[in-house]
């Protein structure tokens, strides 16, 4: 109901593990079947990204995580993630 005020529709990408983790809003839904691979909601299932936000807009990307990586390892999972998901846009 706070998703369909605010004049968006949550999807469901199909894999009913990932939907209940994880909500997706988007205008194209077509655009989140392309973006929502096997491989992003394995990287998206592991520890340190389980609370990332994904905002695209026109012209925009915008990805957050709550916290910052506690080592080496996090960073280069975060940024392997970012990859792949800039990837998947342009």
């Amino acid at each position: 109901k706070l998703l369909a005020r605010f004049g968006r529709e949550r999807l469901l990408t199909g894999d009913d593990d990932f939907d209940g983790q994880w909500i997706v809003e988007a205008e194209d839904p077509f655009f989140v079947q392309k973006l929502v691979s096997a491989e992003l909601k394995y990287k998206l299932a592991e520890r340190p990204l389980r609370s990332m936000e994904i905002r695209i807009e026109p012209q925009k990307v915008y990805i957050s995580i709550p916290s910052v990586p506690s080592d080496e390892a996090g960073y280069d999972y975060f940024i392997d993630t970012v990859m792949l998901i800039l990837q998947r846009v342009l």
